[in-house]
């Protein structure tokens, strides 16, 4: 089967910058594998900047420009669905902000996972360090136990002094019995018991999001990344309590890192992880990107008008027309 990369792409200003030095950087590195496909996570419809980018991409690797499926009237209509208070309402704001991820990503598990070995979910602040940097990832999610759904980076917290996985991160390879292993027919309207939300008042407990201050998860409170745990453990034990779960049995990725928001220079992580990981996530810069892009010999994808290539990507351009190279 096929490999399928989904890349979700808002077409906001700051996005399309993070998007660009992406694309760019995937453009020119090989994955090392073949039976690849790319999925460019749009929504409708799509702007021309974001149009040019994604076939300036697409003009070099195999894929196609996805359907987000979030138009204003799908929203309010999962809203309304799923119980996510009104526009204008006081919770509106911290549940509203979840939602149209978890739409995408619910959309890509019933649409694109079944037909995929699996998909891996990559967000535009994601960084590429190496060349055939697929590679490590396949052959980790080979090596994971069946009876896993996602490979990715598991996430800690600190509950009582000990360090406690709580997720998988956002940039995570999800598998085909996704579903079938968290035993949750309806993601989007599913609700779980926080197994988190007991220890909120202790001090010297963190946790690295705010859905820790819910009794209940689900798509409506949270990203469903940080769901999926929960809800696998809960099918596999039969229990809500976490110290009952066994992540020793899981697979932890050692090729995707994610460091949720990272003081970490790009100069300090090139230093201590190029050419060691294959994805470092939540730089929230273009600039890492474009520096590895630069290192590997590359120059950016055509930059559309309004998207800021950087100081960097027009000295490497002009560089190259000076010595002879092609764009």
């Amino acid at each position: 089967m096929t490999i399928r990369i989904a890349i979700p792409i808002p077409d906001k200003r700051r996005d399309l910058e993070l998007a660009h030095a992406l694309l760019s950087l995937l453009a020119h590195l090989d994955e090392g594998i073949e039976n690849v496909e790319y999925l460019l996570v749009c929504d409708d419809p799509v702007s021309e900047p974001l149009r040019s980018i994604c076939n300036s991409f697409l003009a070099r690797k195999s894929g196609r420009i996805h359907s987000s499926g979030i138009a204003p009237s799908v929203l309010e209509e999962v809203a309304a669905r799923i119980g996510v208070p009104r526009p204008g309402s006081d919770a509106a704001w911290s549940h509203a902000r979840y939602l149209a991820w978890n739409v995408v990503v619910d959309n890509l598990i019933r649409d694109i996972l079944p037909n995929s070995d699996f998909l891996l979910l990559l967000e535009p602040d994601a960084c590429i360090l190496r060349n055939n940097w697929l590679r490590p990832i396949v052959d980790e999610v080979r090596r994971a136990p069946d009876f896993q759904p996602i490979v990715g980076h598991l996430k800690e917290g600190i509950i009582r002094g000990e360090r406690v996985v709580t997720h998988w991160a956002g940039c995570s390879c999800l598998k085909p019995n996704l579903i079938e292993s968290i035993g949750v027919d309806d993601l989007l309207a599913a609700l779980v018991p926080n197994p988190w939300h007991r220890y909120r008042e202790e001090l010297g407990n963190w946790h690295p999001n705010i859905w820790t201050y819910q009794a209940e998860m689900g798509a409506r409170y949270c990203s469903l990344d940080l769901v999926f745990y929960v809800m696998f453990w809960n099918k596999r034990t039969g229990s809500a309590i976490h110290s009952d779960w066994h992540p020793e049995e899981l697979l932890a990725s050692e090729a995707i890192r994610c460091a949720f928001g990272t003081s970490e220079s790009w100069s300090r992580i090139l230093n201590e992880y190029y050419n060691r990981l294959s994805i470092f996530h939540h730089q929230k810069t273009p600039f890492l990107n474009r520096r590895v892009l630069e290192m590997a010999g590359g120059t950016p994808l055509p930059c559309p008008p309004g998207i800021r290539e950087g100081l960097l990507g027009r000295f490497v351009r002009r560089l190259n027309a000076v010595l002879g190279r092609a764009h």
